[in-house]
């Protein structure tokens, strides 16, 4: 089963966590206060830690380690502070793969995990405008896209969600979803993240 661990005080907003728990259900919803609290089976590829990136500094280099091991398949999402956001383009290179803003609305955060899931990444759209990531020339030159292959790139580029590209490009949802699948394979990539560190 697929399952959401937040880890110690990372989103400490009683109602953020109640909508947390009804999107996904309280079973998958499990809130850590210590890494002894992960469970020692295995989770499926699925599963999701978030944690800020103060956490992860505060964690011992063996204790980190201890973390992943523990929970191998998890896909991690980092919380992070404004003033953190250039560490991002370090953290991409190093294997992180979704970033959100600590303050990110609960529908972001719920949006993150979906995404997370599906596609093994996500960036809040708040810090790919904060970088300033779009490299229209990279596309244009190196990558043969058709034209609306193209169009879905530099929406992603801007950190849009599959919602927001369909409705800006006015196509359907389920077209974006196919589109970016088709991208990332193109691209050899993954995730979003992995996208953004491939062209920027």
């Amino acid at each position: 089963m697929s399952r959401i661990y937040i880890y110690r005080d990372c989103i400490s907003n009683e109602i953020i966590l109640k909508q947390l728990n009804l999107q996904f259900t309280v079973s998958e919803t499990i809130l850590l206060k210590n890494i002894s609290d992960l469970c020692e089976d295995a989770p499926d590829e699925k599963t999701v830690c978030l944690i800020t990136l103060e956490q992860v500094r505060n964690l011992e280099r063996n204790e980190f380690h201890k973390l992943i091991d523990r929970i191998p398949f998890c896909l991690l999402i980092i919380l992070l502070e404004i003033k953190d956001v250039e560490r991002i383009r370090r953290l991409m290179k190093t294997g992180g793969k979704s970033f959100l803003l600590t303050d990110d609305s609960v529908e972001m955060i719920i949006d993150c995990i979906d995404k997370t899931m599906l596609y093994g990444g996500f960036i809040s759209p708040r810090i790919v405008a904060m970088m300033n990531i779009v490299v229209p020339e990279i596309v244009q030159a190196q990558y043969y896209f058709t034209p609306r292959r193209r169009d879905v790139l530099q929406e992603l580029l801007k950190g849009k969600s599959d919602k927001m590209i369909a409705d800006a490009l006015k196509i359907s949802y389920q077209t974006i979803k196919i589109h970016r699948k088709k991208i990332y394979k193109i691209l050899n990539v993954r995730s979003q993240g992995e996208l953004f560190a491939l062209l920027h």
